[in-house]
C-alpha cells in the first residue's frame, strides 16, 4: 500500500496537509524551465522577464470553431516568448499576440504520421469544449510538420502544487468547490456526446496562483462517443482509469465518473483506493474492484458529495 502523508479534513474550516508520492504526480505544463541552451531552434533564447501576474480570464464563451493558419504567418502574428515548459507531446512558450498585446501560451508540437490525427482530433475536441472550465484553444497554425496551439495563458498551478504555497488550504470547502467545476465541465461535454478520458489532479489547473477557478488543461484524450465504438487509450495514470479502460471494454460518460471518484477520494484522504506495490496490481485491483476504504476518509467522502 503506497500512502501519502497527510490527515484527513474533518469539517469545513480543517485543513488536508497532502504529499503525494512521486509516482502519484506527472506533471503538464508546469515544469521547471530548460536551460537556455534548450529553446526551440528558430526562437533564440528571450531575456528573463519579471513575474507574470494574469487577470481572470471572462472572455465570452463562443461555439465557433477556432481559426487555423500557416505556420510561416506565425511571427507576423505573435511574438514568441521565453520556454515554459516541455510534455511528452510538444514545449510550451509563452507568447503575445502583436495585434492586441495579449499574452497566450503557445505550444509547439511535432508531427508525422499519424501523429497528425491524434492533434486534429485533440482541436477538434477544443473545438466542442466551449467552456468557462476547460482551457480556451485561441487558434492555431499548422504545416505538414508541425502545429502550433495559441491557448489562453494560464498561471495558476496544479491542487498538489498549491499545496506548497502560504496561502492555500486544502479544507473540505475547497474540495467541494474544485470537484463542482470538474462535474460541471464533464456535464458539458456529456451533453455533446463527448468524454474526457483522463481526468487527474495535473490535468487541472487553477486559472492563476490565488484563484479559486479550475481549467481542465489537457483534451488529448477526449473522443465522441459513437454507438458500438470500442476505444483503446494509451493512458498516463492507470490509478484513475476505470475498469472498462483497462479491460478494453466500451467507454461510456460514466467512464468519467470513475476518475472523479478516485479523485474525490485522494483529495480527501491522500490515499489512492486502489494502491499497490506495481502498476501491474494497481490495473488488477481496479478491473476488479478490489479498493482500500479507509473508514475515515469514508466520513469525509460523503459529507463531500451530500
Amino acid at each position: 500500500q503506497t500512502r501519502a502523508s497527510s490527515h484527513v479534513a474533518k469539517g469545513p474550516g480543517d485543513s488536508l496537509q497532502l504529499s503525494l508520492p512521486p509516482s502519484h504526480h506527472h506533471q503538464v505544463f508546469h515544469l521547471p524551465r530548460l536551460p537556455e541552451g534548450n529553446a526551440k531552434e528558430g526562437y533564440p533564447p528571450s531575456e528573463p522577464t519579471e513575474p507574470i501576474t494574469t487577470k481572470e480570464d471572462n472572455r465570452e464563451i463562443t461555439k465557433e470553431e477556432v481559426l487555423s493558419y500557416k505556420v510561416k504567418e506565425l511571427s507576423s502574428k505573435y511574438v514568441i516568448s521565453e520556454e515554459l515548459a516541455r510534455c511528452q507531446f510538444g514545449v510550451v512558450h509563452r507568447c503575445v499576440e502583436i495585434a492586441t498585446k495579449k499574452t497566450f501560451m503557445a505550444k509547439f508540437i511535432k508531427v508525422k504520421g499519424t501523429d497528425r490525427e491524434l492533434v486534429l482530433r485533440e482541436i477538434e475536441a477544443l473545438n466542442v469544449a466551449r467552456h468557462r472550465n476547460i482551457i480556451y484553444l485561441h487558434e492555431y497554425f499548422e504545416s505538414m510538420e508541425e502545429f502550433i496551439l495559441i491557448f489562453e495563458f494560464i498561471s495558476g498551478v496544479d491542487i498538489f502544487e498549491r499545496l506548497g504555497t502560504s496561502n492555500f488550504d486544502l479544507t473540505e470547502q475547497e474540495i467541494v468547490r474544485y470537484l463542482r467545476q470538474v462535474c460541471s465541465a464533464l456535464k458539458f461535454l456529456h451533453s455533446q456526446n463527448v468524454v474526457h478520458l483522463d481526468i487527474r489532479p495535473d490535468t487541472i489547473v487553477y486559472s492563476t496562483r490565488r484563484s479559486s477557478n479550475i481549467k481542465i488543461i489537457e483534451m488529448g484524450q477526449a473522443r465522441l462517443l459513437v454507438p458500438g465504438e470500442n476505444i483503446r487509450l494509451l493512458f498516463s495514470a492507470p490509478e484513475y482509469s476505470a475498469p472498462e479502460v483497462h479491460r478494453h471494454d466500451l467507454i461510456t460518460t460514466a467512464t468519467d465518473m470513475w476518475s472523479v471518484g478516485v479523485l474525490a477520494y485522494v483529495l480527501l484522504s491522500g490515499l489512492n483506493p486502489f494502491a499497490a506495490e506495481s502498476t501491474t496490481k494497481v490495473i488488477e485491483n481496479i478491473s476488479n474492484c478490489e479498493y482500500i476504504f479507509d473508514r475515515e476518509a469514508g466520513q469525509c467522502l460523503w459529507r463531500t458529495l451530500r
